[in-house]
């Protein structure tokens, strides 16, 4: 009787101190034990370098490394396979970085290398943000007057942490991002 009671309510694992032993599946996603009835939201399984923590994403801020871009995505694809330069996705995700970023100049996941003034992340990652013009893009940006000019996008500390397109041969530090999205080199 005991032993029915314990399952219906709350479940004998729980009660004795148990914990499921919870393994990544292939997708590098975390799947938790329930708990109170709820099932822990999947996680995915980053590199510890990477500390900083905003909605299911995980970032690692490089400010001893200033590189060119596709370098800087280099550095950060090799960290894993779903790491990558960050790709913002929204005003929200911008504004946790910005807090972040101090008074540095960062690459992030966007160029139109491929497509001139067709801006396009490191990942497959379906995104509308930032949008072709206005804010979060700095005064006059984004400016690419000729190809192959400033093809690559920054947080700038100019347009008080802005997006700027500046020249991808440029050096810069960079932000990783840990991720549901594997880097996409089609698109750069």
């Amino acid at each position: 009787m005991r032993a029915a009671i314990c399952v219906l309510l709350t479940g004998c694992a729980r009660i004795l101190g148990f914990e499921e032993v919870v393994e990544p599946s292939p997708d590098g996603r975390v799947d938790g034990p329930v708990v109170d009835g709820f099932v822990d939201t999947p996680q995915l399984a980053c590199p510890a370098s990477y500390t900083l923590t905003f909605q299911g994403s995980s970032y690692r801020i490089v400010t001893m490394l200033a590189t060119q871009w596709l370098s800087a995505n280099a550095t950060c694809v090799e960290d894993g396979s779903r790491t990558h330069l960050i790709v913002l996705s929204s005003d929200a995700e911008l504004s946790a970085i910005r807090a972040q970023a101090l008074d540095r100049q960062f690459w992030i996941g966007l160029s139109d290398r491929r497509d001139e003034s067709v801006f396009l992340p490191v990942t497959n990652e379906p995104t509308i943000f930032p949008p072709p013009s206005g804010t979060p893009w700095g005064n006059g940006q984004p400016a690419d007057v000729m190809m192959g000019a400033d093809d690559c996008v920054e947080l700038s500390k100019e347009f008080g942490q802005e997006l700027e397109t500046v020249n991808c041969g440029s050096a810069r530090n960079f932000i990783c991002e840990c991720d549901a999205f594997e880097a996409a080199p089609g698109n750069f």
